[in-house]
């Protein structure tokens, strides 16, 4: 049986990877705007598929996530 995992699973295993060890994460916020886990001092978020926010704006921000002067900063996209 194939096991389907939650986004709360994939932010868990995201958060995990980035600090590079397994520990458990806490879940800072889930709400219907979004979702966030930390675990150290690193924070994944997810926004809900239907947040209105444009193209352009998306592009806007993952650029600055994925800017080299915020590594360890912004856990990049």
């Amino acid at each position: 049986m194939p096991t389907t995992l939650t986004l709360t699973d994939r932010l868990h295993a995201l958060a995990r990877d980035a600090a590079g060890h397994g520990g458990e994460p806490d879940v800072l916020a889930d709400r219907p705007d979004g979702t966030v886990v930390g675990l150290a001092d690193v924070v994944a978020k997810a926004h809900p598929p239907t947040t209105s926010t444009g193209e352009r704006e998306l592009a806007v921000r993952l650029a600055v996530a994925a800017h080299p002067r915020l590594r360890g900063i912004l856990l990049p996209p």
